[in-house]
């Protein structure tokens, strides 16, 4: 789903607490020797808490949450579901809390999982990654993105603390109908796509739905002209803190399109206060010719008129024959808090929602698993069939970009700060691009 981060603020208070014993028991991955026969544990409750708030997603947890429990009658699942920005205020004090949530979601990233890490509030799952064999069921690029170092300085390696159930992209969902009634064809470059714009716009057509009240939608739209625009290794490179700087000219250029797109009405009238779900709706009934956004949008786009084939996705390279790049990576990973009185369990549940047929029942649920299963084949021409044969181009283009608000603990809040300043028209381009390179450069993790 979309990427929650924690204030600075936050994250300096983390690094002061501790679980509810006091010590530090982040490199404990159970209490003792792993127990994988769940039905040996006596009567359980798992509290599990999630953002997961779409329906798809949803629908898919609900469904799996009650299979475990068939599977496991010992084992009552409570499942807690909190929208992004309220698990961001309260998950933290839950974590260190006596009697936190047995599983949680947490965001990769310094802000978050790093953070958690640090303070000693995360379980160290690699006793479980041996005793179920996650590492032969998801490779080994994605199991480094749930994993950091035990200090917390460093992530993208180290120990695993998380486990994603879905896959994640940053792309360009175009409306079919509205494109055959332009008669406009489906861009293939960042180039054709910037130049089909003004075209919708005189054509009395809206280009681009979106809305930004959630404020993450914000990271997503500036992901789309300044990855294509860095490529892929620079991009991973600015991210993780290599090289690279956001007052580039790549990233002056993805300011100053952002900047034109809203000054231009290329994007929704008053979007700061529209939503990213009914932005998805309206252009899913047709509203649109375009929906910049992440595949967590799908299923409200189907929903809302489009169905599985009025509207195509895709990704877009700069220009016409470059690798394909985009934003994206794995979903928020299911952890287990170093608190929790149920280890084995809350694992043995992490296993269950991420094995083959918990791939399955998000495919069907028009999801896109992390690692699809092959049970399920999408029909072709379907939205479905295209999210995941994208998925499968970008994965293997080696394309795949970390979500740039992982730069830094705070660059989730000052990014989506200054995106609605600079398209609202209350700052320019050059204020910033220096705002975000000031929060950069004042980061050393991972260095």
């Amino acid at each position: 789903m979309p990427v929650v981060a924690v204030a600075a603020a936050a994250a300096l208070a983390l690094a002061g607490c501790a679980p509810g014993s006091g010590g530090n028991q982040a490199d404990k991955g159970s209490t003792g020797k792993v127990q994988t026969d769940v039905s040996s544990l006596g009567k359980v409750t798992l509290t599990v808490w999630d953002q997961e708030t779409t329906p798809g997603i949803s629908d898919s947890l609900d469904e799996l949450n009650k299979e475990f429990h068939q599977k496991y009658s010992n084992v009552k699942i409570d499942r807690v579901v909190r929208s992004g920005s309220d698990l961001r205020t309260t998950l933290k004090l839950a974590l260190s809390s006596k009697n936190p949530p047995d599983v949680i979601q947490a965001n990769q990233g310094y802000a978050d999982m790093a953070a958690y890490v640090k303070a000693g509030l995360l379980t160290d799952l690699g006793p479980y990654e041996d005793a179920y064999g996650w590492a032969k069921r998801f490779p080994s690029s994605q199991l480094a993105l749930d994993s950091v170092s035990k200090d917390g300085s460093s992530i993208g390696g180290g120990n695993l603390y998380g486990v994603s159930i879905t896959g994640e992209m940053v792309g360009v969902f175009y409306n079919k109908s509205v494109l055959d009634k332009l008669g406009l064809s489906v861009p293939k470059s960042m180039d054709e796509f910037e130049a089909q714009l003004p075209k919708i716009k005189n054509a009395g057509m809206l280009p681009i739905s979106f809305g930004d009240q959630d404020k993450s939608p914000a990271i997503h739209l500036l992901s789309i002209p300044l990855i294509p625009a860095l490529g892929q290794q620079k991009a991973a490179d600015l991210v993780f803190h290599r090289s690279g700087s956001f007052t580039s000219q790549p990233a002056t250029q993805a300011a100053q399109t952002l900047a034109d797109w809203a000054s231009k009405g290329y994007v929704t009238p008053g979007f700061n206060g529209i939503n990213s779900n009914s932005a998805a709706t309206t252009f899913g009934q047709g509203g649109s010719a375009y929906f910049l956004g992440g595949v967590w949008n799908q299923n409200a786009i189907q929903e809302a008129g489009a169905g599985e084939t009025g509207a195509g996705f895709t990704v877009l390279p700069q220009k016409n024959g470059d690798p394909l790049v985009a934003m994206g990576g794995i979903g928020m990973g299911w952890a287990i808090p170093s608190g929790s009185k149920q280890k084995d369990a809350a694992a043995a549940y992490i296993d269950f929602i991420s094995s083959s047929k918990g791939m399955d029942v998000l495919q069907k649920n028009s999801q896109l698993p992390a690692v699809p299963s092959g049970n399920v084949t999408p029909k072709e021409g379907t939205l479905t069939a295209d999210v995941v044969k994208t998925w499968s181009d970008l994965t293997k283009a080696n394309g795949l970009v970390p979500y740039i608000d992982w730069s830094t603990p705070t660059f989730y809040d000052t990014i989506v700060q200054y995106v609605q300043s600079l398209m609202g028209g209350q700052e320019d381009v050059s204020t910033f691009t220096s705002a975000l390179q000031k929060d950069y450069a004042g980061f050393s993790g991972g260095k």
